[in-house]
């Protein structure tokens, strides 16, 4: 700090003539910059940054949440951390401003740069560490972590180190306190004593009909795991009916078969878990899911219906809670995270002028090639504008991913390794392929797993 006091003492008598003293202070140069703070040894300046509000990524999520089709959000929780050293893993971290939200409407590519005035930086800074979130509401329900992305963070404003700084991705369904996944237990306890009793029915494991052993053989069949979703049983246990009715009610069929056809048909029929039309009857009955039955599971927890299999272990049918997707691959429930949200982020050098008056660069383009000439590398106490000299970037990658098909055409293997259960060839013991025809919109993508990187 400089400081400097000039006393002209002019005496009265001409003989004492004129006598000057001066003290100085503990610094030789002169601040001439009344946004200087000699205490915090800090200067208010303003600072501006660049950011690219395009992005023409395209997700499962929509256009909007993803920023595509050069659609800007907007941003907010922005923090902007300084150092006096470049920054790396480990980097302690001298202060963090917290900025201003800026609005979806404020950028566009034609004027992509944000200045926020009035902002106090450490005489000797020389390095930024920015982060943002794109604008969304607050996320209180699974569908709303799914439509814009979460995740966990220790990002805040007291961070003093990189360090401290975490991303995380979010389980869609953690595990709770009794070590089960958060919302599975009910309903796949029903299902499981649903598919169980079915299997239980009397008389039909030691059935000597042809026809009734290969059903349950199809069933209930080791080591083959089955799609668990709510949807996924009630279509088995509807094609299972509608492959049991005919024995039931055939002709020439003996009683003892008949009477193990009704008892697979009654509990097919439990009114705990399903309901019909009570007007439809032989094979127009058409099931559904009970009211108060989780009828979505497990779409209802978030999850993709794949995420719910079973599997019969020559006793009873039991949940898998890793999912089987091969014979050597098991995703663990608490696996399945949320999409990651969007956040932006850059590590920069900065530049800094000492002229009052800034002309900033506008665009992405502009701001990467500008010069800086006549600039500075650290923050003085003369400093009037400083520029975060890399641009801002998303700070989430997301994922580009195509599905190709190579023919229009597949086929089953006709039981081998995977059934098409209880068609109608299949159920009279035929053992043949059925092609099946693709189409667009026959496979729907809905998400991506990503194993072990």
């Amino acid at each position: 700090m400089k400081k400097n006091f000039n006393f002209a003492l002019v005496g009265a008598i001409a003989l004492t003539g004129a006598m000057m003293f001066s003290a100085c202070s503990e610094s030789s140069e002169i601040v001439d910059n009344p946004d200087y703070n000699p205490e915090t040894k800090s200067v208010r300046t303003t600072i501006s940054l660049n950011i690219d509000p395009n992005n023409s990524a395209a997700t499962r999520q929509s256009t909007i949440v993803t920023q595509a089709e050069g659609y800007f959000r907007g941003m907010q929780h922005l923090l902007l951390f300084t150092a006096k050293t470049d920054i790396g893993a480990n980097t302690g971290l001298d202060a963090c401003l917290e900025l201003d939200a800026i609005k979806s409407s404020e950028l566009n590519t034609e004027h992509s740069s944000k200045i926020y005035t009035n902002q106090e930086v450490q005489v000797g800074t020389t390095n930024f560490l920015f982060y943002g979130r794109g604008t969304k509401s607050a996320e209180t329900t699974v569908a709303s972590k799914l439509e814009n992305g979460y995740t966990e963070t220790t990002l805040a404003a007291s961070n003093t180190n990189t360090s401290d700084i975490t991303f995380s991705a979010s389980s869609i369904v953690p595990r709770g306190t009794d070590g089960f996944p958060t919302g599975w237990t009910t309903p796949v306890t029903a299902l499981t004593a649903y598919l169980n009793g079915i299997a239980g029915a009397e008389g039909w494991s030691t059935s000597t009909n042809a026809q009734l052993a290969f059903l349950y053989n199809n069933f209930a069949k080791l080591s083959i795991y089955r799609g668990g979703s709510a949807s996924a049983v009630l279509a088995t246990v509807q094609d299972l009916y509608k492959a049991v009715y005919p024995i039931f009610v055939g002709e020439g069929v003996d009683a003892a078969s008949k009477t193990v056809a009704s008892n697979i048909i009654n509990k097919i029929k439990e009114q705990t878990y399903v309901t019909w039309d009570p007007e439809s009857t032989g094979l127009d009955v058409q099931l559904s899911w009970n009211d108060g039955f989780d009828s979505e599971f497990p779409v209802s927890l978030g999850l993709p219906e794949g995420a719910a299999q079973y599997v019969w272990n020559a006793s009873q049918f039991n949940y898998l809670e890793a999912p089987v997707l091969n014979a050597s691959t098991a995703t663990p429930i608490e696996n399945y995270v949320f999409p990651n949200e969007l956040f932006y982020l850059t590590s920069s050098p900065l530049r800094a002028t000492t002229s009052p008056i800034a002309v900033w660069p506008t665009t992405v383009d502009g701001w990467r090639t500008e010069g800086w000439s006549g600039w500075t590398n650290s923050v003085e106490s003369a400093t009037k504008n400083i520029a975060v000299w890399n641009n801002i970037q998303y700070g989430s990658a997301l994922l580009a991913t195509q599905v190709r098909c190579e023919t229009t055409n597949y086929t089953d293997d006709g039981g081998a390794t995977k059934e098409v259960l209880y068609d109608n060839a299949k159920a009279n013991g035929a053992d043949q392929n059925t092609p099946i025809t693709y189409s667009d919109n026959m496979f729907p993508l809905t998400g991506i797993l990503v194993g072990g990187q």
